[in-house]
């Protein structure tokens, strides 16, 4: 009976005894975070100005905008540009802290927010505009 109550004596027993380097140091976690996300971001980065940019030579050269689908196709290019040009800054921020001014700082922060919900606008709208031109087409 005492070797049982020795075992689960709160005042030898603490959870942070156990855990503590997997819990508490995170050391290993930053350290991979802060190779990982430049990376991938680096990917994203590509992708979407190769993609984008190919996007918008297409349309200029081949497509006529009046067509409402190639409005909101150019659109959604536009605004993946945009959240785009933040990437970098926050590559680097992951990498290094923010290294830049303060200034810098918020107008990355709503060049990447304006391009973010800009096209997630575009999104919601495009559904909208083409179920209200199927109806007048109907008509």
């Amino acid at each position: 009976f005492t070797d049982m109550q020795i075992i689960y004596d709160p005042s030898n027993f603490s959870y942070y005894d156990y855990h503590e380097d997997e819990i508490c140091n995170m050391s290993e976690v930053m350290n991979f975070g802060s190779i990982a996300i430049p990376i991938f971001f680096s990917v994203v980065i590509t992708l979407s100005l190769t993609g984008n940019i190919l996007v918008l030579i297409i349309l200029a050269l081949y497509e006529k905008l009046k067509s409402l689908t190639n409005i909101f196709i150019l659109n959604l290019a536009v605004s993946y540009l945009v959240f785009t040009i933040g990437l970098p800054f926050w590559a680097i921020y992951h990498v290094k802290g923010w290294v830049f001014s303060e200034i810098l700082c918020k107008v990355v922060t709503f060049i990447f927010f304006t391009g973010f919900y800009s096209s997630i606008l575009f999104l919601k709208r495009a559904p909208k505009q083409t179920k209200n031109k199927l109806k007048t087409s109907n008509k």
